[in-house]
């Protein structure tokens, strides 16, 4: 097996590496320190805290990547619109306080302890698309990405949807997206499965969000 594809791109390089170990250590248990101060836990740094399996916040979140490898789960939604015969991709704007914001993305997430895709695939229909997400979603590729938060394995999933998705998202011709989506989606994630999807799964008719 030859080595997994490197990613590198232009807007999202890692500057982990202009810190010290020391240095990343220092600032992630300050952020520590501030996230426990007084008994009180800062809504800022962990999301659904009587969760079983909680979210971190922005901050905390990026402090951990920083210091580690981090796997995500990257759905790519895509339909055939009947009308304009277009291949299309649902999409969602990030909002201010995340990561990337005001840039659309296809939705993806980290995996977080003991989670498999199925977890993840759950999560973000209930999270993301407000739709579930079908249990046949399609592995595609994977490949390492060094961005700015730290050092990513990226793997792509196809995946279709059981019902009508948030109308906070939208649909996009995959050869018209937005000029504001994330440098690493239309770059990679996208066309690896757009490519995949016309090579295996072209003329398969199905409901909305099918693939």
């Amino acid at each position: 097996m030859g080595k997994k594809k490197v990613v590198k791109s232009a807007k999202n390089q890692t500057n982990t590496g202009e810190l010290s170990d020391h240095e990343i250590i220092v600032r992630f248990e300050a952020l520590i320190r501030k996230w426990v101060r007084g008994g009180k836990v800062d809504r800022f740094f962990i999301h659904h805290i009587h969760r079983e399996n909680p979210a971190l916040g922005k901050k905390l979140f990026e402090a951990v990547a920083a210091l580690s490898v981090n796997v995500s789960f990257e759905s790519v939604c895509l339909r055939e619109n009947k009308k304009t015969k277009k291949l299309e991709i649902y999409l969602l704007k990030r909002g201010k306080n995340e990561t990337f914001p005001g840039q659309w993305h296809s939705p993806g997430s980290i995996f977080r302890p003991g989670e498999y895709p199925e977890d993840v695939a759950k999560r973000l229909g209930e999270k993301e698309f407000r739709a579930p997400l079908a249990n046949d979603f399609t592995y595609v590729t994977d490949f390492f990405v060094p961005e700015k938060r730290g050092w990513f394995l990226t793997r792509v999933y196809l995946v279709s949807l059981r019902g009508t998705p948030s109308r906070a998202g939208k649909w996009w011709p995959v050869d018209r997206l937005p000029k504001n989506t994330i440098d690493i989606h239309t770059k990679y994630i996208i066309p690896a499965a757009v490519d995949y999807y016309r090579r295996t799964q072209a003329g398969k008719k199905g409901g909305e969000g099918a693939v």
